[in-house]
């Protein structure tokens, strides 16, 4: 009996051990959910012992295992989750189910924990239609609703799209959310919710945070191709009648013609300078050049032999101080013209014969249809995972399917957040560490000689680095008020600005050195070469004499200029 009660009072100090230990797994309690919602937790030894099914399909190679998370930044011990295991491979898992969803919410969440991250590949989930064959299950199984985030490069999207088929030709088609939200990256767990109102509301949540919501009724565009087809179409049995396009939309106006001269008056950009008038001594009638009257064929001239004789020409006398031979129109000086009105345009007119842009005749939808409860989905078989990934070991954990918010919060807030929590505190304990860790710049010349591992270079290149941080806070605080600032630090603003000075002068001193030399450079390098300097003792080569042609120079001769009207006589060198 002593034995009994001391084995019950250890069992019951052990389980208060457990229950106060924050690292242990604790399992969610499922009698708190309603019997049609389904929830998976993953509480089973191996996977063969749970009710997954691994599909046999020959394109699927990859593995699965239910198994603890593998990287450093864990949660609790023993949380168990279904892990997607081989990196660059499709992979394909389905857990079967009975659920069904009319005219009430849907609700679907679960977690992710991307334990190698990654960088391209799927980590969504799909509600497969009824009935399924987990064995077969690939990518062409009919689903009802895809749901999660999916990453590829600069693609970030959490997926959300419905299947939803034409009552009429009973065609499926596929409805994605045009703009989703973008996923979480990184290697921690994160939480995808998201709910379905029968009205046509949804909303997404990572995290608990609601991150999309909106109404598909009230805004159709949200999905693509639309929900609901439109109610007016094109007539595919419209033809467009021949010669339709044979006449232009606009044509030249008939009543209206092109004004005469309208070149000469409005077409020019540039006239003829009216107030000029031709000066008195144009002759444009008369040549500059004319025939020598004086000049005679020579008597030894032969026309067979020497061609036909042409009188050389002289300047005509009639043209000293005249213009000759030029047509004053085309010299006549241009000012702007005040009528440009640029090159003459037709005007044109709206064609009376034109029949416009053909388009098909519009008519009714035949196959239109109005789809007013869209989360009214079929009976659904099972919950299932068909993805593929570049990064392996992709985790998935905590899976609710119902009908009521209020659980999917409940599950949250007792699994994933004290999760969540755990996780980040390992991640800080875990987490690489950088190279070089910044290192936060001292604040005093002695806090830089306190450090005594540091070299002569390190230690001048800080101590620059403290003055130069002192430097920019004054110029800050002078910007800010300056008369403040030198009363405050007078001896500051004196030795800056006797810096400042001096700094100034030794720069500018060295760029005039620095000039100074390049121009004495750029001067010697083009500047001729001097003259050989010749020695007395030097022996020069004596150079051959030039020859220097004689020129005959004319004697001047006189000539007699008389004055028509003056008896004067001028005698002049010619």
């Amino acid at each position: 009996m002593v034995t009994t009660s001391w084995l019950t009072s250890l069992l019951a100090y052990v389980a208060i051990v457990i229950a106060l230990d924050p690292s242990k797994y604790v399992p969610f309690n499922k009698s708190q959910l309603a019997d049609d919602s389904i929830f998976e937790q993953f509480e089973y030894e191996s996977l063969e012992q749970s009710p997954w099914v691994v599909s046999a399909n020959d394109k699927y190679l990859g593995l699965w295992s239910i198994e603890e998370g593998t990287n450093a930044y864990v949660g609790f011990e023993g949380d168990k989750g279904l892990v997607m295991k081989l990196p660059a491979s499709h992979s394909a898992i389905s857990l079967p189910v009975k659920f069904t969803n009319k005219e009430i919410p849907l609700v679907l969440q679960y977690e992710v924990k991307l334990q190698n991250g990654l960088s391209c590949g799927g980590a969504y989930v799909k509600l497969l239609t009824a009935p399924i064959n987990g064995k077969q299950f690939n990518s062409e199984t009919g689903y009802e609703v895809m749901f999660g985030p999916d990453m590829c490069g600069s693609q970030n999207k959490v997926h959300f799209i419905i299947n939803r088929c034409n009552p009429k030709t009973e065609e499926c088609e596929e409805k994605h959310l045009t703009v989703p939200p973008m996923a979480k990256t990184g290697q921690l767990t994160n939480l995808y919710t998201l709910i379905l109102h029968p009205r046509g509301a949804f909303e997404i949540r990572i995290n608990g945070q609601v991150a999309k919501y909106a109404n598909i009724l009230d805004r159709p565009h949200l999905l693509s191709p639309p929900l609901n087809p439109p109610v007016i179409i094109e007539d595919p049995e419209d033809i467009k009648p021949e010669g339709w396009d044979a006449e232009p939309e606009f044509i030249e106006d008939p009543t209206v013609t092109k004004p005469d001269n309208y070149e000469q008056l409005y077409g020019s950009r540039f006239i003829p300078d009216p107030d000029v008038v031709k000066p008195k001594n144009w002759l444009e009638d008369e040549p500059e050049y004319i025939e020598d009257p004086e000049s005679t064929k020579p008597q030894l001239w032969n026309d067979d032999e020497d061609g036909e004789y042409v009188k050389p020409v002289i300047p005509n006398p009639k043209c000293e101080g005249m213009v000759c031979g030029k047509k004053w129109e085309n010299h006549v000086p241009v000012v702007p013209n005040p009528d440009y009105k640029g090159p003459w345009i037709h005007p044109k007119i709206a064609n009376p014969k034109f029949n416009g842009e053909w388009r098909p005749r519009q008519i009714l939808n035949p196959d239109y249809y109005e789809d007013v409860r869209p989360f009214n989905f079929r009976p659904i078989g099972g919950i299932g995972f068909e993805l593929w990934s570049m990064e392996g070991s992709i985790m998935f954990d905590n899976i609710y399917l119902g009908h009521r918010v209020s659980e999917a919060e409940l599950i949250g807030n007792s699994t994933f957040l004290p999760k969540q929590k755990l996780e980040s505190k390992n991640y800080e304990l875990h987490r690489p560490k950088a190279k070089h860790e910044p290192v936060a710049p001292p604040k005093s010349v002695k806090s830089v000689s306190d450090l005594d591992d540091l070299g002569i270079f390190e230690f001048f290149r800080l101590l620059i680095r403290l003055q130069l941080n002192n430097v920019f806070d004054f110029i800050y605080d002078f910007q800010l008020d300056p008369a403040e600032t030198i009363i405050r630090e007078p001896v500051k603003f004196i030795a800056y600005c006797f810096g400042f000075v001096f700094l100034f002068t030794i720069v500018f001193g060295f760029g005039s050195v620095v000039m100074f030399l390049f121009t004495q450079a750029v001067s010697s390098l083009f500047s001729p070469a001097p003259p050989p300097v010749i020695k007395p003792n030097d022996e020069v080569e004596e150079e051959t004499p030039v020859e220097i042609e004689e020129i005959q120079v004319e004697e001047p001769k006189l000539v007699e200029i008389f004055d028509d009207d003056d008896t004067t006589k001028e005698v002049r060198h010619r």
